[in-house]
């Protein structure tokens, strides 16, 4: 548990990235004890060793006895938003823009001692590059992992894409994404949100080349408020790189979403001679921020999003 060990602990079991010097302290055994790397091939090949444990005094004869347990966190390090803010939602998420908290905690990286290229998050192993145009997670190994905090400012259905790169992915996409989760297992899988198993999926060509993957036919409903979402990795095998993650907002109906024709967002009244002020009805559940627009006498209407955005619906 990432900050669980304090300096001046004693402990079984450690990471060691490279070199360290290890002190032992014995105090209920004696006799032979076999230290080892727990990564099996490693003690394979000669990291391991078998230590004869004396009793204590000068000639090693006394009984051992408990000194000290060493000292414990008051508190569990939790997840936290990177940066402190939360991603709002709906919009786009950065992949390395995973919660502050260490492995287990805000993400699973299985090749912990790697931190390859991660100049973003130097304090994870989670492996990280940029070209300057895009920055990503790659190398994604089946059961990893990342967790974000994010704000949900229109509770309804949303729809996701992912923009992706991979080449020759022959496990597919296959991963799943979770509300408010503790794990990717949760009991009765509560708080699951979408499950993707596409074994036809081709991949980008490229590691660094991304395209969208959007997932269609799967909305899935967001209540309002702070959340975080788990971002699971059911199959892959190291040939997958994740640039971010888009939630685009339905409405309060499924069915709205991935139909965003023109019926369904406005209807209109055309000028005439005698009415030189169109009537406009706008679709509230599909685009709640759409309330600045303009109305000329020729009939085009347009629809500027106060939030900054670049959209611009005209008809």
């Amino acid at each position: 548990v990432p900050g669980w060990i304090k300096e001046g602990d004693w402990v079984d079991t450690l990471s060691a990235p490279g070199s360290v010097v290890v002190y032992l302290k014995p105090e209920r055994y004696t006799g032979n004890m076999v230290m080892h790397c727990h990564i099996a091939e490693h003690s394979d090949h000669g990291i391991i060793g078998v230590a004869n444990i004396l009793g204590v005094g000068d000639d090693g004869t006394g009984e051992p006895f408990i000194s000290d347990y060493g000292t414990c966190p008051v508190e569990l390090p939790v997840s936290e938003p990177y940066g402190g803010i939360p991603t709002n939602i709906p919009g786009t998420i950065k992949a390395v823009y995973f919660d502050e908290g260490g492995e287990g905690i805000s993400y699973h990286n299985k090749n912990i001692d790697s931190n390859m290229g991660n100049s973003i998050r130097v304090e994870t192993a989670v492996e990280i590059r940029t070209n300057g145009k895009f920055t990503w997670v790659e190398n994604i190994l089946k059961e990893e992992w990342l967790k974000y905090s994010v704000f949900v400012e229109n509770e309804g259905y949303y729809t996701i894409n992912l923009l992706t790169g991979a080449v020759d992915p022959t496990l597919g996409m296959q991963w799943s994404l979770w509300l408010d989760a503790a794990d990717c297992n949760p009991p009765m899988n509560e708080g699951k949100l979408i499950g993707v198993h596409d074994l036809n999926y081709v991949g980008s060509g490229s590691y660094t080349i991304f395209e969208p993957y959007l997932v269609e036919d799967q909305p899935f409903q967001i209540p309002f408020g702070a959340h975080s979402l788990l971002l699971c990795f059911e199959k892959a095998n190291a040939n997958l790189s994740l640039e971010s993650i888009t939630f685009e907002y339905c409405g309060t109906i499924a069915e709205n979403c991935g139909k965003f024709d023109n019926d369904l967002i406005f209807d209109t009244v055309a000028p005439t001679a005698f009415n030189m002020n169109p009537t406009l009805t706008v679709d509230k559940t599909i685009f709640p921020t759409y309330v600045d627009m303009s109305v000329s006498p020729t009939g085009i209407i347009e629809f500027i999003d106060p939030t900054g955005a670049d959209d611009i619906l005209t008809n």
